[in-house]
């Protein structure tokens, strides 16, 4: 398997490959800010005067009308204005959270970033019982995340 994904980049030493480096330097603190109007929108509900602070093409994504779109006219990339229009599709047009994972799965391309997003999402939407037992009988360390995502949900 080849890619970036096999390579720990060290993003303290700059070098003339690691240009992960110089994106996350250049495109950092726009991602962190949407990521932070995002989780506002999702925790609070849509306001329209969140929108107006944000980037177009992330406010586009979270009024586009995903009801119109199908597997054939969503955009299938790694970019992640596509990925979280994916991720949100999904989570729009099915009724589960099992159904939201398999849904991005049969785009294909770069399944497991569409799964992880379109998971966070349909496990906040769906909460802990939504997720099927059989996929958390699998996870490592189930009990210590659990625990641990509870004191994060009860922290003031």
């Amino acid at each position: 398997m080849e890619g970036t994904q096999q390579k720990g980049y060290d993003i303290s030493k700059p070098t003339t490959e690691d240009w992960p480096r110089e994106r996350l330097m250049r495109e950092g603190p726009d991602v962190l800010r949407n990521a932070e109007l995002l989780a506002i929108i999702l925790n609070t509900g849509h306001k329209s005067s969140i929108y107006s602070d944000m980037p177009e093409q992330v406010a586009g994504v979270l009024v586009e009308d995903y009801s119109k779109l199908n597997k054939d006219s969503i955009p299938v990339s790694g970019y992640c204005i596509d990925i979280l229009r994916i991720a949100l599709w999904s989570l729009m047009i099915t009724d589960t959270f099992y159904d939201s994972i398999k849904k991005v799965i049969t785009l294909g391309g770069d399944t497991d970033t569409f799964a992880a997003v379109a998971g966070a999402l349909s496990g906040c939407y769906y909460g802990y019982n939504g997720i099927p037992e059989t996929w958390k009988s699998e996870v490592m360390r189930a009990d210590y995340i659990k625990e641990l995502s509870e004191k994060m949900y009860l922290k003031d």
